[in-house]
């Protein structure tokens, strides 16, 4: 999954702040007795750093049978 959407910034400390455009995306997958995991990550889509460590959290992320 991947979308852009704008938002209050989930790390931002201030319900209050103006929402920006906030870049996120995610990788679902189906477990063992019908459960679900989730894993979602949030970028400052403006920032390219930001953008990249998104895309390490992902590809960090491995699903085995157990």
């Amino acid at each position: 999954l991947s979308w852009t959407s704008t938002a209050v910034p989930p790390w931002s400390q201030d319900a209050q702040a103006t929402p920006v455009q906030v870049a996120s995306t995610g990788i679902i997958v189906d477990g063992a007795d019908g459960y679900s995991y989730g894993v979602y990550v949030f970028a400052d889509p403006k920032n390219k750093e930001s953008l990249n460590r998104m895309s390490s959290v992902l590809t960090s992320v491995a699903v085995s049978a157990s």
